[in-house]
C-alpha cells in the first residue's frame, strides 16, 4: 500500500520478469508487516496514523500479528512501540568495521 492508502492495496505477482504489482485486493488481513521507512521523519507518517492503519487492516480478525522490520532502531527512536503493539520487531544494525584477516 503506497503512502498507507488502503484503497491502493494490490497483490504482488511472480512473473518471468520478476515480482510485479497485480490486481487490486481486499486489504483486510490478520498479519501486518510494517517497514521502518514509514517511521522516518521525512516520510511524515505518525505512529497514531500507522496504528489506525493497522487497526483497519486487522478489523474483524480473531487474532492479529504485527511485525516491524527496520534498521538502526528507527521504530524505537520514533516511539512507535508505545503506540503500536508489535508482536515482533526485526531490527538490523548497519555498523561498519574493518575486519582483520
Amino acid at each position: 500500500m503506497p503512502d498507507a492508502r488502503l484503497e491502493d492495496a494490490r497483490s504482488i505477482v511472480s512473473t518471468p520478469s520478476g515480482m510485479q504489482l497485480g490486481e487490486s485486493v481486499d486489504f483486510h488481513a490478520d498479519t501486518v508487516v510494517l517497514l521502518g521507512g514509514l517511521a522516518m521523519p521525512k516520510i511524515g507518517i505518525e505512529p497514531v496514523k500507522a496504528k489506525e492503519l493497522v487497526d483497519s487492516i486487522c478489523e474483524g480478525a480473531e487474532k492479529r500479528l504485527i511485525i516491524g522490520v527496520c534498521f538502526q532502531s528507527i521504530f524505537q527512536n520514533q516511539n512507535w512501540p508505545g503506540t503500536i503493539e508489535f508482536d515482533y520487531v526485526i531490527d538490523a544494525d548497519l555498523t561498519n568495521r574493518l575486519l582483520e584477516v
